[in-house]
């Protein structure tokens, strides 16, 4: 898994040209001005791109002017019209307008209040290149390398020795395109993302039986905190693990998990409570909220929200790149949507009445969720993805996972092999087919031959399409085979009802 996630990773982050991840330049700007130590910057005007006074308002409260290393910086095209790159928003135009930028330096960041812990490593990484290209690309592979770290922590702290394949079940159905896409790019949605898997499945972890190793506490204070600390609202994404783990195990079942950890439990609560506290303090120092104006009537948004979870986000929550531009074929994502289904039809056969019943509270304080967010976010003007909700809906696979690892006594050996065999192929082909419809796009637009593989297409990064190509199958390779070999030599053995 974790060489899946690496190979498919470095395809993401280095065979895209620059500024091609959503609000990626942004990010870029916090990140070096985090590296100079300038935290907050100075309250500035976002002077690009035309925009509605409501638009105007809210982008305006969160831009900060920063400190920046001019050789590395984000540079602004010589019209002053947009950061944007002259291809983004245009999915028939490839990467090939694209030069290496000389105009102005940009100083200014629409992200500016977010908290700095996502921007050290990226900030620190870039400084040593020798211009803004090179330093994008370290960025994009220092985010990468952190959200390796934090999956391996989750990955080695979930394993279940008795059932090591279906024990992973949960987290390899959470790796959606969507993910390693932001995980490999500059872009704090990334170690949100990947944070959440892991703080989620080491929650259900601790509490699933009384063979905790200690240090597993520890593990999940460190994977919470990043949780926290990666964006404004990452704190809420603290409180959804635990109650995740009190809906499928019960309250006491956690409170007594709690006791058999001890000090080390008594730990990982502090060091998530200061983490919630930081971050609400540094958003209320900041004023890091919506500029207030008139919000619409609930009755106006529940349905809309309600509609875009069904036809906005789930799309966007399992494969969209770029500027949301980059889409797979309909059929992938049907497939992906039936892996989802199956998972969750197995898990409600399977499990007990409480284990039935978690999911659906957690789809109510999902949608709860969308909700109440989108009427605070959409007052400001833009439009909210289905990004900013991402741990919570990868939660769905890992709860589901979990119901079926902890009632695997009641499947057949080789339905185990075929469930754990069938959702390592499916993550592995459609996260390579999400690779390749991503570089098509950027070589010669949404609606260009797929020929651009081995011609090289009008965009090509460093080296052709080839190696990168390459590099996915043999990444998509390890994940399938791996989960098929391991598991098949697993299903014979015997395991405790």
């Amino acid at each position: 898994m974790l060489a899946f996630f690496v190979l498919l990773g470095l395809a993401w982050a280095l065979s895209r040209p620059y500024g091609a991840s959503v609000d990626e330049e942004a990010h870029y700007v916090r990140a070096l001005a985090v590296s100079t130590g300038d935290l907050v910057g100075e309250p500035d005007r976002w002077p690009y791109n035309p925009l509605t006074p409501t638009q105007q308002r809210t982008i305006d409260a969160a831009t900060r002017r920063l400190d920046v290393p001019t050789r590395v910086a984000a540079k602004q095209s010589p019209s002053d019209e947009s950061i944007f790159n002259c291809f983004a928003f245009r999915t028939t135009a490839s990467a090939s307008c694209i030069s290496e930028p000389t105009g102005r330096v940009v100083d200014r960041s629409y992200v500016g209040l977010y908290p700095p812990v996502p921007y050290v490593a990226p900030g620190l990484a870039a400084r040593g290149a020798g211009g803004p290209v090179g330093g994008l690309l370290r960025a994009r592979l220092a985010s990468g390398i952190v959200c390796t770290a934090v999956l391996a922590l989750c990955l080695i702290g979930v394993r279940d020795r008795a059932a090591p394949a279906l024990s992973l079940l949960g987290v390899t159905a959470a790796l959606s395109p969507t993910v390693l896409y932001f995980s490999w790019s500059m872009n704090a949605n990334g170690l949100e993302m990947i944070a959440g898997i892991g703080f989620v499945a080491l929650c259900l972890r601790l509490v699933r039986d009384e063979d905790t190793p200690p240090k597993l506490w520890v593990v999940t204070a460190l994977v919470g905190f990043l949780l926290g600390a990666s964006r404004p609202l990452g704190f809420v994404w603290i409180l959804v693990g635990l109650w995740v783990a009190m809906l499928l195990h019960g309250p006491s079942t956690v409170v007594r998990a709690a006791r058999r950890g001890g000090r080390r439990a008594g730990v990982m609560v502090a060091v998530l409570a200061m983490s919630v506290l930081a971050v609400i303090v540094w958003n209320l120092v900041l004023d890091a909220r919506t500029p207030g104006v008139d919000l619409a009537a609930w009755s106006e948004l529940v349905e809309p929200a309600l509609r875009r979870v069904l036809h906005g986000f789930l799309p966007e929550q399992i494969a969209v790149s770029g500027w949301g531009e980059t889409i797979l074929p309909e059929g992938l994502y049907l497939v992906w949507k039936v892996l989802l289904v199956v998972l969750a039809a197995l898990a409600f056969a399977l499990g007990t009445w409480r284990q039935r019943l978690a999911p659906v509270l957690l789809l109510v304080t999902y949608l709860a969720g969308v909700v109440l967010v989108t009427r605070s976010y959409e007052a400001g003007g833009y439009p909210v993805g289905g990004r900013y909700f991402q741990p919570i809906f990868t939660a769905f696979p890992l709860v589901w996972g979990e119901v079926i690892l902890l009632n695997r006594h009641r499947l057949a050996g080789w339905l185990r092999w075929a469930i754990v065999s069938v959702c390592a192929a499916v993550v592995a082909i459609i996260n390579g087919t999400a690779l390749l419809a991503n570089g098509r796009r950027y070589s010669v637009g949404t609606d260009g031959p797929w020929s651009y593989l081995v011609d090289g297409g009008r965009w090509a990064p460093p080296g052709g399409w080839l190696p990168w190509v390459a590099v996915t199958t043999t990444g998509m390779v390890l994940l399938a085979a791996g989960f098929i070999a391991h598991s098949r030599e697993r299903s014979a053995i015997p395991v405790r009802a």
